[in-house]
């Protein structure tokens, strides 16, 4: 390609005619990158065979002897070889929510970098080059926004040997997303499936959690539990999942998941495993009920923390998290429930469901609550206005 060998060389010098003694033999030597000394073939030997084999520009030169001495002028051929790969670097520079640009450093101490098609440019595993160029920069552009790329080029000596050098990068969040503005007690308005709901900022991205946001205060209230035993034992072993389908129904797809406060914050439907106990009166009931959970540490604390634990509009509401009081008087299964005095102080309370001692199951119960759902935003979701304040929350969009 371009003149240059990517192999090794096989040259054949033969000598020339002469008229008058007649040709003897051949004389040659290489210089420059590849090097062999001046020499003659024996006496009567009117060709030699050599090869280049060195990277780089190599000349020949020849003469052909007469049998009376008389040496020729000279004839050259110049070899150009090159099987090596040019060197490169891959280097990423600016990047937005929907572009990565890169830059190349390469170059080929030998044939030098192609004068046409030199670098190309690839991403992820794609068969085609989004751009092909002699420019040493390109940005890779139509990108989603906080994405990692798997970003390659592919750049060519004159020769035709490559190098491919491949590096990893993460487009940019938008400075408007939601993992980006809101953070933990921001003010939210959020575009439930039931209307505008007024909500706190719960977890914002730094968390673990993903960006969360709970209702300010209680959106409805919910019954659990019942007179009957069996339904009141049957509504306790379901609690949780009864808690997280109530935040369904406010749930705008669109925007978010759901589940009740109080629910594991990544996992909603963690629950315990079953309760037994080693006092005769629960052996007809071992295994009936679920055990005690931990589920409600985390959204409590962390409301407690910044303050919203407490609501204004209901004395009591659900934590989607169990617990058992057991002893040798008897075992009492509880959903949790928050005690509310206002906005500034709470505390844990207990709503029993079942109780069961020595006489069997001794009472059941129903009790009606109010609910504060949370919802889960998805990537991509944008503030639209606001301050994030009391008196202009922020608003959503997509």
């Amino acid at each position: 390609t371009n003149g240059w060998y990517k192999s090794n060389v096989t040259v054949k010098i033969t000598a020339g005619s002469d008229a008058q003694s007649g040709v003897n033999k051949v004389r040659y030597k290489v210089t420059g990158a590849q090097t062999i000394a001046q020499t003659d073939t024996a006496n009567g030997t009117t060709s030699a065979t050599i090869t280049i084999s060195t990277d780089g520009t190599s000349t020949i030169t020849a003469y052909t002897i007469d049998k009376a001495g008389n040496v020729s002028q000279a004839k050259t051929q110049i070899v150009y070889k090159d099987i090596t790969a040019p060197t490169a670097a891959l280097t990423v520079g600016t990047k937005t929510e929907n572009s990565i640009a890169v830059s190349v450093s390469a170059s080929d101490s030998t044939s030098g970098l192609a004068t046409s098609g030199t670098y190309k440019y690839y991403l992820n595993s794609e068969s085609s080059p989004r751009a092909t160029s002699t420019t040493n920069s390109y940005t890779f552009s139509g990108l989603t926004e906080d994405t990692s790329y798997t970003l390659k080029v592919v750049v060519t000596d004159k020769t035709g040997n490559t190098v491919t050098k491949t590096t990893t990068a993460n487009t940019e969040k938008n400075p408007n997303s939601v993992e980006v503005k809101l953070k933990a007690g921001d003010y939210v308005t959020y575009p439930s499936s039931q209307g505008d709901l007024a909500c706190r900022v719960l977890y914002d991205n730094s968390s673990g959690y993903g960006v969360q946001l709970i209702t300010s205060n209680s959106v409805k209230d919910v019954t659990l539990g019942s007179s009957t035993f069996s339904t009141s034992m049957i509504s306790y072993n379901n609690a949780i999942a009864t808690l997280n389908n109530e935040a369904n129904a406010y749930n705008n797809t669109t925007y978010s998941f759901a589940r009740c406060v109080g629910s594991n914050p990544t996992k909603p439907s963690a629950q315990a495993g079953y309760f037994t106990s080693s006092y005769s009166y629960m052996s007809s009931y071992n295994g009936k009920f679920r055990d005690t959970d931990t589920n409600y540490e985390t959204d409590y604390n962390k409301m407690t923390a910044l303050g919203i634990a407490g609501i204004s509009n209901s004395s009591y509401y659900w934590l989607a998290s169990l617990n058992v009081d057991s002893d040798s008087l008897g075992s009492f299964f509880y959903v949790r429930i928050v005690a509310s005095y206002g906005v500034l102080f709470s505390s844990i309370d207990y709503s029993r469901m079942c109780a069961v001692d020595y006489r069997g199951p001794t009472s059941s119960r129903m009790g009606s609550f109010g609910f504060r759902p949370c919802f889960v935003l998805k990537s991509g979701i944008k503030v639209t206005g606001g301050n994030g304040t009391s008196s202009s929350p922020y608003t959503l969009g997509v």
